[in-house]
């Protein structure tokens, strides 16, 4: 059910160091960061007008932004790609091949996930008519946001028998996304920090 990749900068312990557990089923992607840098990079470009926002405002690139939520419109695929951080972030950002690389270490974790995969109307394979179309509402955007601070590590799976049935018990290992900045500023736990999130197939559950 999951794999944990592992990146250090040097051999042995104590340095720089990322971590992403690769988890069935979750709609998200993870990376644990220890004293890195994150960065996010595609071959994609950003669209023009509608290329990002930092914190839920629109932005131009090329430029350097500050926030821990960025949304991201790719024009091949037209999908918006949404990265929440648990630290706030200061990005230098650039639309041709679209890539956004902080400018500071951290040692948090970030978490990204497909928020519109018809973001434009430009998607033959996901609008809902052929393109051009209308653009369409990111449906997943407000469960995807509300738990994204909770996030899978790993798993133990059980089998017991129930009569002529079989029961497969699934108990999942998770953690939260530490907001220290939000803590300090609020006096209490931020949003996103909410049940673990996970899909699966109807026969699944």
């Amino acid at each position: 059910l999951t794999v944990t990749l592992e990146w250090d900068a040097k051999a042995g312990k104590g340095g720089a160091n990322a971590r992403m557990p690769i988890v069935r089923g979750s709609p998200y992607l993870t990376m644990e960061y220890r004293d890195a840098t994150p960065v996010f990079d595609t071959p994609q470009m950003l669209d023009p007008q509608h290329g990002i926002k930092v914190d839920g405002v629109e932005q131009q690139c090329p430029g350097t932004f500050e926030g821990s939520r960025f949304d991201v419109v790719l024009v091949q695929s037209d999908e918006t790609w949404t990265i929440w951080s648990s630290h706030k972030l200061t990005v230098a950002c650039q639309e041709m091949g679209a890539l956004l690389r902080s400018k500071h270490k951290i040692t948090g974790v970030v978490r990204a996930a497909v928020t519109n995969n018809c973001t434009l109307g430009r998607s033959a394979f996901h609008c809902a008519k052929k393109p051009p179309a209308d653009p369409e509402p990111p449906r997943f955007e407000k469960v995807l946001d509300e738990h994204h601070g909770t996030y899978p590590i790993g798993a133990e799976v059980s089998l017991t028998r129930a009569g002529n049935d079989s029961v497969v018990r699934i108990i999942w290992e998770s953690k939260s996304m530490p907001y220290p900045e939000h803590e300090d500023i609020y006096g209490k736990p931020p949003p996103g920090r909410a049940t673990l999130a996970l899909v699966a197939m109807e026969h699944h559950r």
